[in-house]
């Protein structure tokens, strides 16, 4: 019974002692696959989709790794993630705000600000931290979990188990965010299959360039009452629509066949926005858009 005993806390011992090994942040070639539910059918632009690194770049002289959004077969250049100290920050592409969005160095007890969105530092809830423990990864071995307050826990060298980008959701309504899946260096190191199966979306280099050369929006962010400026380098831009973070179609503008336009956006509150851009080769574009 003895020897029972010891041989489980020296078991234990091993896996906490494995735990404390800290894991950073991937740093390249890494996919998020992520689902999205509300009430009702899954509509545009939400239910499947995904978020990957790849590439790096500069913002004001500070290096971060690139990561793109993508969606219904569209890609957009999302953010900058950088990681310091075991804090990761992220930079939407418009540049403007950088934000800690996750520190691992935190105790339980510690507090942090929980964003609800990476475009935007004035809204936050306080976050705290519940509870820190370790969860066994496939083929990853074990990392340290820390339980928060309000959403879903966040894992060393994952992020949050409801999404990359979802610490916490400001919207009322009935719907949620969750991590299927993530994929770093062609290995699958965290799968979630509750709800759906692991999937991937096929992304070549091809078709980031092509995005980020197609569609300007600007200013961005912008005041209520402006004019926005679309600009689209190399097709005839058809159409706009712009999505609440619910996804509910606010505004539409169809039949343009330009590729320069002006939209005004005084009948829209402040707030976040997704812009679905329609061209004249049937590519579909979305962007992110903050009315302030």
């Amino acid at each position: 019974m003895k020897k029972t005993f010891s041989l489980v806390v020296l078991i234990l011992t091993c896996c906490f002692a494995e735990a404390q090994t800290y894991v950073p942040f991937p740093v390249s070639n890494t996919e998020w696959s992520e689902i999205y539910y509300q009430v009702g059918p899954c509509e545009y632009p939400y239910c499947k989709h995904s978020y990957f690194m790849q590439g790096d770049t500069l913002i004001g002289s500070i290096p971060y790794h690139k990561i793109y959004y993508h969606v219904d077969s569209n890609i957009v250049y999302l953010a900058g993630l950088r990681e310091d100290s075991k804090r990761i920050y992220a930079r939407s592409n418009s540049g403007v705000y950088e934000l800690l969005i996750y520190d691992f160095n935190l105790n339980i007890g510690d507090s942090i600000k929980s964003y609800c969105s990476i475009y935007d530092s004035s809204y936050f809830f306080w976050n705290h931290v519940t509870a820190i423990d370790s969860v066994l990864l496939p083929d990853a071995g074990f990392r340290k979990r820390f339980h928060l307050s309000y959403g879903q826990p966040w894992i060393e060298g994952i992020g949050c188990e409801s999404g990359l980008f979802s610490i916490i959701n400001c919207v009322l309504c009935v719907c949620w965010n969750e991590l299927v899946c993530l994929k770093q260096n062609g290995t699958t190191v965290y799968l979630n299959e509750t709800h759906e199966p692991c999937f991937y979306l096929p992304v070549t280099t091809q078709e980031i360039a092509l995005d980020l050369a197609r569609i300007d929006i600007l200013p961005n962010p912008t005041n209520q009452g402006s004019l926005l400026n679309f600009e689209c380098k190399n097709s005839l831009i058809t159409s706009i629509e712009f999505y609440n973070l619910v996804g509910n179609r606010l505004k539409a503008v169809n039949n343009i066949f330009c590729k320069r336009t002006q939209i005004s956006v005084d009948d829209l509150s402040s707030g976040f926005y997704l812009v679905k851009v329609q061209l004249s080769n049937k590519d579909n574009i979305i962007k992110k858009l903050i009315i302030e």
